[in-house]
């Protein structure tokens, strides 16, 4: 059929494609996930066919613009037969020539078997020239109907395929065949769209020009006159870059594209962030979008995010139900939880990095008598020991300098009747952990700068991948906290040690993705030798960039980069891992000031500096977010005390001093003899 391979031209291999005629008979039990009907069926008779309910798109068949020149040329009153191949296409072509605004022509529609005889010379069709009469003398062949652009369009989104090859033909397309949306459309609605889209950017707060390519504005929007000090009726708009300030033109004219640089007018002393960006269809420049935001309001519209996110934040999103898991130690796991959430004792989740510790206390959250109320989560380790303190706590008004009028509740007041999650509570400072036993003990807090105390009640579900036990013995955690805080202790395996779940896992990270995409076997079986380190987490890091980069059927080439050498030796490598968190040996005695957990660290730093240089927020991602920003800093300052590494300002980040390096060649040496 024609219209089947003027898909397989325009999409290729990318699905598989089945056609039926109505006049052939469509089949039955069919099945699809989309179904294009180029023929004007309602959606009861199509679902009729189908065990299921695929997408349906009612497609629209469009002329091309050669097709189009063709009729305008028919001198107005003619009597013209229209030759199709059915009697419903014939009354469904002349409807849609009419709509298009074809109307100087008097069609006559026809199709093959049509005993009628009519006194005509002239005959139209799309491509059915052997259906012509003989009686008639000229015939004009407008050429098959295409399929428009708005149907292919439908179609990539009902299937989810979005490529750039696709886009171009889609662009070329539209510009080929006969736009009945736009071609014949009154010039009043051209004006009434043009005054909506003016009164819609002017009532933008943000400064908006737009300037073609010879640097005059297309349009401007009367909050960036505004920002300029300039009226639109005193200046000439099309010289609008000579009026502006100095700082302004040097920018525009800058060829380079700008986000969110901040720059100061001096004049007006005023702070503004200046973003560029080049507009482009297919590699042809159009033009640039100029945007400019009052750094003021943008201040003042952060303060209420952050003073509005709390009370946005405290629910919890997840339930067991969300738990993907198909290991038995895993749904054990859940079931011991399950009973957990059914008291009201605190409980400590213990687990390594990146085992969902966070999931698992929204659950029990969701699952308890407070699931009707806040649940409110804060990492330790992320804030400072003095924002900490007044973040649990909050604090009275004047309780110290930049403490805000009014004071401020803490979490333990916002979490009032439910529930307050403590991550990383191995992380919280020795002189908060007997506060937080305060709070346990008591049922009570004291703000800071306060005399009083407030009664609360919360329940405290802390988390934590660190060995307390040990900290403990270290004098760094209290053991009475400890008692008070693991009454209930959920510990949630590794991986590695349910190997059952990567694969339902990888196929959920698949799905959630909204990609169609397959694992093959081969790769199942790298994916299930290696032991995921950084646990889910990595496994979902990993899994979206293959989603995003790989093939329809994902094969271990399309692993990460460096993925699959890992994945090989993994089974090889294994033993000494489990023994040591890092390619560097951890017995160094320089590192004997440091506990297990930060010696390790900065052992892994070493590493990755002497490979490259490169700056804190990368090398938290080289190590696939197992630790915190903060656990980052403090490796840093103490690497820096020890004279180990440098860093550079810019882009340069941070590198190997020469004792740096010399300390890591000793570290892989007595690692090489381990």
């Amino acid at each position: 059929m024609h219209y089947r391979q003027e898909l397989l031209d325009f999409f290729g291999g990318l699905f598989e494609l089945e056609t039926h005629t109505i006049t052939d008979g469509i089949g039955e039990h069919l099945k699809a996930d989309a179904v294009l009907a180029l023929s004007p069926i309602n959606n009861e008779e199509i679902l009729k066919h189908f065990d299921d309910e695929p997408i349906i798109i009612h497609g629209v068949k469009a002329i091309s613009n050669t097709g189009y020149k063709k009729l305008m040329n028919i001198v107005p009153g003619t009597k013209v037969l229209l030759m199709t191949t059915n009697r419903t296409s014939a009354f469904d072509m002349a409807a849609y020539l009419y709509q298009l605004g074809i109307n100087h022509i008097d069609f006559v529609p026809s199709y093959p078997d049509n005993p009628e005889t009519y006194s005509v010379d002239i005959a139209v069709t799309p491509g059915q020239m052997r259906f012509i009469p003989s009686y008639i003398t000229k015939v004009i062949d407008i050429g098959w109907r295409l399929i428009s652009a708005d149907t292919l369009m439908s179609v990539m989104v009902a299937l989810e395929i979005k490529t750039n090859s696709l886009l171009e033909k889609l662009y070329q397309t539209s510009k080929e065949i006969l736009n009945s949306d736009f071609s014949h459309a009154p010039l009043d609605l051209y004006s009434n769209t043009k005054d909506l889209l003016t009164l819609t950017i002017n009532l933008i707060d943000d400064g908006l020009l737009f300037l073609n390519t010879s640097d005059h504005p297309a349009f401007v929007n009367q909050a960036f006159l505004s920002m300029m000090n300039l009226n639109e009726q005193t200046i000439d708009t099309r010289e609008l870059i000579r009026y502006l300030p100095m700082e302004v033109r040097e920018l525009i004219t800058d060829p380079s594209e700008r986000d969110n640089y901040i720059f100061k007018l001096e004049k007006q002393e005023k702070i503004y962030t200046f973003s560029k960006h080049i507009f482009s269809l297919y590699k042809d420049t159009k033009g640039f979008l100029i945007i400019l935001k009052d750094a003021k309001k943008i201040e003042s519209l952060e303060h209420e995010i952050r003073k509005k996110s709390i009370h946005k934040n405290a629910a919890a999103k997840y339930q067991f139900s969300d738990i993907i898991c198909k290991s038995s130690v895993m749904k054990d796991c859940i079931q011991r939880a399950k009973r957990m959430a059914l008291t009201d004792f605190p409980i400590l989740i213990n687990g390594e990095s990146g085992t969902g510790k966070e999931l698992f206390a929204q659950s029990v959250h969701q699952y308890s008598a407070r699931s009707a109320h806040p649940f409110i989560a804060l990492n330790c380790a992320s804030l400072s020991n003095e924002l900490l303190e007044s973040e649990l706590f909050g604090y009275e008004e004047g309780a110290f300098t930049g403490a805000k009028r009014g004071g401020k509740k803490g979490l333990f007041e916002l979490a009032q009747n439910g529930t307050i999650f403590l991550d990383e509570i191995g992380e919280m400072p020795v002189i908060l952990q007997a506060k937080l036993l305060r709070v346990l003990q008591e049922q009570e807090i004291r703000k800071l700068g306060s005399s009083t105390t407030i009664p609360i009640n919360v329940r405290i579900i802390t988390a934590t991948n660190r060995n307390l036990s040990d900290m403990i013995e270290q004098g760094l955690f209290r053991l009475d906290l400890y008692y008070r805080i693991s009454m209930f202790t959920l510990v949630i395996p590794p991986l590695r040690e349910r190997i059952d779940d990567i694969l339902p896992l990888s196929e959920h990270f698949l799905k959630s993705f909204k990609i169609h995409h397959s694992i093959t076997p081969a790769l199942q079986e790298l994916l299930l030798s290696y032991s995921w380190k950084g646990n889910i987490r990595e496994l979902q890091n990993c899994i979206e960039y293959m989603a995003y980069m790989g093939s329809r059927a994902l094969t271990p080439d399309d692993l990460p980069p460096g993925y699959n050498k890992k994945i090989i030796t993994t089974s090889q490598t294994d033993l000494i891992h489990s023994q040591k968190d890092s390619p560097i040996s951890n017995s160094s005695v320089e590192f004997s000031d440091l506990f297990s957990r930060e010696e390790t660290l900065c052992q892994r730093i070493l590493s990755l500096l002497y490979q490259q240089p490169m700056g804190r927020m990368k090398i938290l991602k080289e190590l696939n977010y197992d630790y915190t920003e903060h656990e980052i800093k403090k490796a840093f300052d103490y690497l820096h005390e020890k004279n180990w590494i440098k860093s550079s300002r810019g882009r340069g980040g941070t590198s190997l001093t020469s004792a740096g390096v010399q300390q890591f060649r000793l570290a892989t040496q007595s690692a090489d003899t381990f």
